[in-house]
């Protein structure tokens, strides 16, 4: 009885890992997101910090044996033209070059030239921010999916306050294009 009990607590754990690590899991509000940042194959926890003149985020880069080494803090200009980090993301391999980056966006950018920014880790201590992506108003969600089958992940948004299912090809020179015409598949 013990021994049932014992394997169901790691079933449920295994579980509740996976779910947590999931690669194409949905970016809510304020929520950490996960994926590999420093591309060594394992699957980090990002949080995105408070909003203000600079931004900050926390990554807990994968550990070999499983579960998550400390959180290291980093700080960036905040490259909008409000007082917003943004409050949700994904990490995506934009342009499929092998280097994966985190796409940020936020529900209170009331602009479509802050509707995105990309960060890109560059160093063991340092993000730096790459580009801006236009993009629409708003989001309330944001995930990720592969929706025109070219082997690039693309990011999809959900806005209760615009357009809302939005879609973003990730374009072959690193960028998100955004596309009007549903294509089904987010």
């Amino acid at each position: 009885m013990a021994t049932r009990r014992i394997l169901g607590v790691l079933g449920a754990t295994a579980a509740l890992t996976l779910t947590l690590v999931s690669p194409a899991s949905a970016g809510a509000r304020n929520a950490p997101f996960s994926g590999d940042v420093d591309g060594d194959g394992l699957a980090d926890v990002v949080t995105l910090g408070p909003e203000g003149s600079t931004c900050s985020l926390t990554i807990a880069h994968g550990l070999p044996g499983g579960g998550y080494g400390t959180a290291t803090t980093y700080t960036y200009p905040n490259p909008t033209t409000g007082p917003l980090c943004g409050d949700m993301g994904e990490v995506v391999d934009l342009g499929g070059d092998g280097t994966n980056e985190i796409v940020t966006t936020d529900y209170d950018a009331y602009s479509t030239s802050d509707a995105f920014y990309v960060l890109r880790q560059t160093g063991p201590t340092t993000v730096a921010v790459i580009s801006k992506q236009y993009g629409d108003i708003m989001p309330n969600i944001i995930w990720q999916r592969d929706f025109n089958h070219d082997g690039r992940v693309d990011i999809c948004t959900w806005t209760d306050q615009g357009l809302g299912v939005n879609y973003y090809l990730n374009t072959e020179s690193g960028g998100l294009s955004w596309i009007y015409d549903d294509p089904g598949g987010c």
